[in-house]
C-alpha cells in the first residue's frame, strides 16, 4: 500500500468533509456511520474522529475491529475505499444534559471519539465501472 494514496484519501475526505464507515456487528449486521474528519497519523495509520453512534462504537469495541471507510467526491466520482482494523479508541469530550428536553428522555451522553485505524488496503470507490483489486 502506497503512503502517498493514503494521503490523497485523506486530502480528498478534506474538500468533501464527509467520511462513511462501515461496521459489522458480531450476528454480522452491517452499520454505516458518517465522520467529518479523516487525518493522516502515520504511514499506515488514519484518525477518525467524531461524535460517532452507539452502534458504530459498539461494533468496533467488540470482536470485530474490521472496517471500511469510504471517501468519495460524487461530483468528480472519484474515491477511495479504506479496509483497515481499529486500533485504538480514545474519548475526546463528553456531552451530556446541554437541553432541559433531555432530562424527560432516556438518552446516553455523546462521546465525541478519535478511533485510530491501521489501512491494510486502498481499492477505488466509484459509482462508474471499476476493480476492487488493491491500488498500488
Amino acid at each position: 500500500m502506497k503512503t502517498e494514496l493514503l494521503k490523497k484519501s485523506v486530502e480528498l475526505s478534506e474538500e468533501t468533509r464527509h467520511v462513511f464507515i462501515a461496521t459489522v456487528n458480531e450476528e454480522g449486521i452491517p452499520h454505516i456511520a458518517a465522520s467529518r474528519r479523516l487525518s493522516l497519523a502515520s504511514r499506515n495509520n488514519v484518525v477518525l474522529t467524531e461524535w460517532f453512534c452507539p452502534g458504530t462504537m459498539a461494533n468496533l469495541l467488540g470482536k470485530n475491529h474490521n472496517l471500511a471507510i469510504v471517501v468519495w467526491d460524487s461530483k468528480t466520482d472519484t474515491g477511495y475505499q479504506l479496509i483497515g482494523v481499529a486500533e485504538k479508541e480514545e474519548d475526546m469530550a463528553y456531552l451530556n444534559g446541554y437541553s432541559p428536553a433531555l432530562k424527560k428522555q432516556d438518552t446516553l451522553p455523546q462521546i465525541q471519539r478519535r478511533v485510530t485505524v491501521r489501512i491494510d488496503k486502498i481499492i477505488d470507490f466509484k459509482l462508474s465501472p471499476h476493480t476492487d483489486i488493491e491500488r498500488r
